[in-house]
């Protein structure tokens, strides 16, 4: 087979989810039914698509990428095994319900509506499988859950929309939580895909559990799991045939999808995930997870007397498989049981989907969904027998039919699992062995059940002698009856195309070593049928008691007061502070008016200020002008005074030198002619005075003797000479 380039592959994968989503347009505009079954015909388109490129992915391992760059991220896509797997079942098992639709509804008024909303959910559960990021898988979530309410409300009757509004009040929430997963996943991690929970360490502890959980609530609500399961019983008997069908073997598997993708991831990832604990302890709460709904989910069928609402729980026990498979996976690092589960994904597909249709048949012929309003169709309609008698083995786990080698094979991984490793508590063996046997046993009588009252027992009123079927609602059956009996002959291939899809290696082992564990079931499921029936236990009329519905109309009222409460607060603090603005508004309105006048005010008080500052700067300098004035000229007088008195001081003192000039001459002459008068004393004095003998003759030092005498005689006259020598010395320096 030849290897499809890659740009053929982009184009085969948009035209997978852009022709069927142009489809449901065009419905809107369409009003003739031959129009509308031609619009439908668009559901095979996928299908096709899909097997061209089977080879190119399954058979080259070559995935092909695709993507769009809109929005925050783009919207991304990416074909690899595990989406192309979940697109060829899908696509399937929508063509064969969109054949039966044709003769179901060809008399239904609704058929516009119907085809748009059909179509329109096939592109996004498309969308959904090929989502290579979170966000792409959350948009096209979206998308399948409102196509989904649009079918289940589609009678638009009053059970119909009771339904309807039941799945979106859980829908809404679960995509609320799924979104905040993805949100903290990434801002945390800084990336949208599958295996960033498992590779990426960015995540706190605490974070990792909260986006994981949050994530797993939000799928837990479209897999229909317990607690979250109250939509579905009501959701199957209310919407058509076609659409029960495919809620119960496709739709409620994109849950199941979002929780293979996560465990694939961590198969993947597991030698270098930092959360591998983690991952041990989320896989023993799935683990517990789905036995508890194998168990209540088949228990709670048994109770059931409308067929459809009977299926309706059964899809729950079935899915409690499927979530047992993952939760192996995870807790024990079992590929074998991830197989498993994807291989029970398409066997309730397939079984699951031809009983929806076979019922729908007995309600298209009798109008009534009643087991014991039925009865002795095996004589009327021999081959919608062996029809839903294949389709009952398969789901009961017969040998020979797909759901025994699913069954048998998750059985195997559980058992090995408690055999090799430690378990929390020594009852856990027993009890989840008692579980599975007790699943096996109550699914087999729910289906003699469902068979007995349908075909077997004695009609309820008179019936039609002759009864003719189309064609089209048997063809779909009758191949979905040859693929159950195709998986459960030819297990190994299936298995293989299982473990090439999810990219693992499957251990293959022989499926038909538990038979003993078979019988022991059909002698179970026998012996607690025939004590139901000849006890009267299956002909009373069980008044259902909703404590599930109960609580959550309890919450939903709580949480619907709750918001009325704060509703109410808010209305009251929106009315303060609508007031507040509005007084707000008014106090600026005036403060701005204030501030009007007072800036109006100050501007004028300014210009004023600023006008009488410009006067007093004007006259202070026109003052400083005239005192500068005035000083210069009384400075000039002054210092014109001061100079001629300057000039007559030096004039004085210039007179007066020239008279000391003449001092000094003047006293020399006086020195002079005293000397020469005291000379001539001195002489005169020692004529009288002459020495003796012996005696020192007359000297300079007898000379200054006598003057000292002199002087001592007439000290004024002595003083007065030395003044004047010194006035002779002094003089020339001072002038």
């Amino acid at each position: 087979m030849t290897r499809l380039s890659s740009t053929t592959g982009q184009y085969l994968i948009w035209g997978m989810i852009l022709i069927p989503l142009l489809g449901a347009v065009f419905a809107q505009y369409c009003k003739n039914f031959a129009r509308l079954k031609l619009l439908s015909c668009l559901s095979f388109f996928p299908f096709f698509c899909a097997l061209t490129l089977y080879p190119t992915v399954f058979i080259h391992k070559s995935p092909i990428p695709a993507g769009l760059d809109i929005f925050i991220s783009g919207i991304n896509f990416y074909l690899d095994g595990l989406s192309l797997f979940f697109c060829l079942f899908t696509s399937l098992i929508w063509s064969l319900a969109s054949i039966y639709g044709y003769a179901y509804l060809h008399t239904d008024k609704g058929m516009q509506r119907y085809t748009g909303a059909w179509l329109l959910a096939l592109s996004a559960n498309l969308g959904l499988v090929i989502a290579e990021d979170l966000l792409t898988f959350f948009l096209f979530w979206e998308l399948l859950s409102l196509s989904a309410y649009l079918l289940i409300s589609h009678e638009q009757d009053e059970a119909a929309l009771y339904a309807g509004k039941k799945y979106l009040a859980l829908s809404l929430p679960g995509g609320i939580c799924l979104l905040g997963g993805i949100l903290i996943l990434h801002t945390g991690t800084n990336s949208l895909q599958w295996s960033a929970l498992w590779q990426n360490a960015g995540l706190s502890i605490q974070n990792w559990r909260i986006a994981l959980t949050l994530i797993l609530l939000g799928l837990m609500v479209k897999c229909g799991l317990m607690p979250l399961h109250i939509w579905l019983p009501d959701a199957h008997p209310a919407a058509p045939t076609p659409a029960s069908a495919l809620l119960s073997g496709v739709m409620i598997k994109a849950g199941a999808y979002g929780m293979i993708r996560l465990a694939q991831g961590y198969l993947q990832s597991y030698a270098v995930s930092p959360w591998t604990v983690q991952g041990h302890q989320l896989g023993y709460i799935l683990l517990w997870v789905g036995l508890i709904n194998m168990l209540l989910g088949v228990g709670l069928a048994l109770f059931q007397s409308n067929a459809k609402r009977l299926l309706a729980y059964h899809s729950i026990s079935q899915m409690g498989y499927i979530v047992l498979g993952i939760g192996m996976c995870l807790y024990w690092g079992e590929a074998t049981a991830l197989s498993g589960s994807l291989y029970h994904v398409v066997n309730h597909a397939l079984f699951k989907s031809s009983l929806f249709l076979i019922v729908g048949v007995i309600y298209w012929q009798t109008g009534k969904l009643n087991l014991k309003e039925l009865g002795g169709w095996f004589k009327l309609l021999p081959l919608l027998f062996v029809l839903a008698l294949i389709a009952s083995l398969g789901i009961s786990g017969i040998p020979l039919f797909n759901g025994y080698v699913s069954k048998t094979l998750l059985h195997t991984c559980l058992s090995d699992g408690l055999k090799n490793f430690p378990v929390h508590f020594s009852w856990e063996p027993q009890i989840m062995e008692g579980i599975f046997i007790l699943t096996g046993a109550g699914t087999l009588a729910s289906f003699i059940k469902f068979m007995w009252f349908i075909f077997i027992q004695p009609a309820y009123e008179k019936q039609p002698t002759k009864t003719s079927i189309p064609q089209a609602m048997l063809i779909p059956i009758a191949v979905l009856s040859v693929l159950i009996i195709l998986g459960g002959i030819f297990p190994y291939r299936m298995l293989g195309i299982t473990g090439d899809a999810l990219g693992i290696k499957i251990k293959l082992e022989p499926l038909f070593h538990e038979l003993s564990g078979t019988v022991i079931n059909a002698i179970l499921g026998v012996t607690v049928f025939s004590l139901a029936y000849f006890s009267g236990f299956f002909r009373q009329h069980f008044t259902p008691i909703p404590l599930v519905d109960y609580a959550y109309r309890r919450l939903g009222q709580g949480g619907l007061f709750l918001f009325r409460q704060i509703s109410l607060i808010l209305t009251v603090l929106n009315n303060a502070g609508q007031n507040l603005l509005a007084e707000t508004a008014a106090a600026h309105k005036k403060f701005s008016e204030s501030r009007a006048t007072l800036s109006m005010t100050a501007q004028g008080h300014w210009n004023c200020w600023q006008n009488r500052w410009s006067r007093a700067e004007e006259e202070v300098i026109c003052y400083c002008k005239r005192w500068e004035q005035e000083f210069a000229g009384k400075y000039y007088e002054s210092l014109h005074k001061r100079t001629i008195q300057k000039d007559k001081i030096q004039k004085i003192f210039i007179a007066d030198l020239l008279r000391l000039s003449c001092l000094p001459e003047r006293l020399l002459n006086l020195i002079c002619r005293q000397s020469k008068r005291f000379e001539n004393q001195l002489i005169k004095q020692a004529q009288k005075c002459k020495p003796t003998d012996g005696e020192e003759s007359f000297g300079p030092f007898t000379a200054l003797g006598y003057i000292l005498v002199y002087f001592q005689r007439d000290l004024s006259l002595g003083l007065s000479l030395i003044l004047l020598v010194l006035l002779m010395f002094l003089l020339p320096l001072i002038v």
